[in-house]
């Protein structure tokens, strides 16, 4: 029977609260986490939570369900509450101007004393085992801020699960996927149900984001116990549903369906899911170059999302008002590609990422935090 819970985020100060809500639905089989607004100003994924969390009570009711999915439907009660004179700031906590979706807790290292005296040579014992230490270490996690706490919440939901579906959205921008290299085929069916344009691989990106966190701490203890049973048991994975603007009820109702297509199509739902065809491009992470602004001022155009084109065309203009008799400044392409997502305000600062081109070679100059955009 579908439940609602309601997870209490500690550490925000006297007479303050706030919760995570989550819709649970299934009694057994393996644990689907998807969650939505994590980037609390990220819009569509609330609304497609919502209308999957419809749709997964009809299945239930059914008895269509072969897993436990959990849908967290408003992951960032924090975010969610933050104004600023009128503006809605979910993707920062306006206290320490932390990004929500950065720096989760790296966990692995605090359980491999204890858990290597537990192993055993069964890989369901051990992993259930490392789940164990996993929750116990979330639980001593010294919790300094209010971002501390949710983060906690929130990794103690996906603690279990083995399918992880982080929703979120981008400025303006098609549908993309972000995934690592062991969920290539995955990622690529949910995106063709999406219709995404492109799939971006790697490994972690370095940002410690939501599902590089969770695909971490199995990656280091697979590390550090080979064939032990911590070989990828979660498959996780980080969708964007277009721009924040784009917030419909077909559009929703669209992507919903995808998502229990999905889930059909893995065993998880009881039912027939629809072939899929199409092309989709799969890119590796380090591929993607986030072009930057050269200096402030008002942007000018001269592409679309989905556009392709060839390194040095021009895909924008910057006028800078402070400077009427000079031409405008010119913003080219450094590489190949796509332009799969891109800045929805005209007007820009110094420095701001205003486009994401997806290319299909990894990038020499991008090591780190290969998410890109804003920190």
């Amino acid at each position: 029977m579908a439940t609602l819970i309601r997870h209490p985020v500690s550490a925000l100060g006297s007479g303050v609260s706030y919760s995570v809500t989550e819709m649970s639905f299934g009694e057994s089989g393996p644990v689907v986490l998807i969650q939505a607004g994590l980037h609390a100003d990220e819009c569509p994924p609330l609304l497609v939570a919502a209308r999957l969390a419809d749709k997964l009570a009809e299945l239930e009711a059914e008895g269509a369900l072969r897993a436990v999915i959990r849908i967290i439907t408003q992951a960032n009660p924090i975010g969610g509450s933050q104004w600023l004179r009128g503006h809605h700031v979910g993707r920062f906590d306006l206290s320490s101007g932390r990004n929500f979706n950065r720096d989760m807790p790296g966990l692995a290292s605090q359980t491999m004393k204890e858990l290597k005296r537990r192993l055993s040579d069964q890989p369901a014992h051990n992993v259930e085992a490392a789940r164990t230490l996993w929750t116990e270490a979330l639980s001593g996690y010294v919790v300094e801020s209010p971002v501390d706490a949710l983060q906690v919440v929130l990794q103690s939901r996906a603690v279990d699960a083995s399918w992880v579906l982080d929703l979120h959205s981008d400025d303006e921008a098609e549908p993309h996927l972000y995934a690592f290299d062991s969920s290539k085929e995955a990622a690529c069916d949910l995106g063709q149900r999406l219709g995404a344009s492109t799939v971006l691989l790697d490994s972690p990106s370095e940002a410690a984001s939501f599902d590089d966190a969770v695909v971490a701490f199995w990656a280091e203890l697979d590390a550090a116990f080979p064939n032990a049973g911590f070989h990828e048991p979660v498959c996780a994975m980080t969708v964007e549903l277009r721009g924040t603007r784009d917030v419909s009820e077909p559009l929703a109702a669209h992507d919903s369906d995808a998502l229990i297509d999905f889930l059909i199509g893995r065993g998880l739902i009881v039912g027939q899911a629809p072939e899929v065809s199409g092309d989709i491009q799969v890119h590796p992470l380090s591929g993607m170059d986030p072009v930057t602004s050269p200096d402030s001022g008002l942007l000018l155009w001269h592409t679309a999302l989905g556009d392709e084109f060839e390194a040095g065309t021009l895909i924008a203009e910057l006028y800078r008002p402070d400077r009427p008799n000079a031409a405008a400044l010119g913003i080219r392409a450094r590489v190949g590609g796509r332009l799969i997502a891109k800045r929805g305000h005209p007007w820009v600062r110094s420095g701001d990422v205003i486009a994401k081109v997806s290319g299909n070679q990894p990038l020499a100059w991008r090591t780190e935090h290969l998410l890109g955009g804003r920190r």
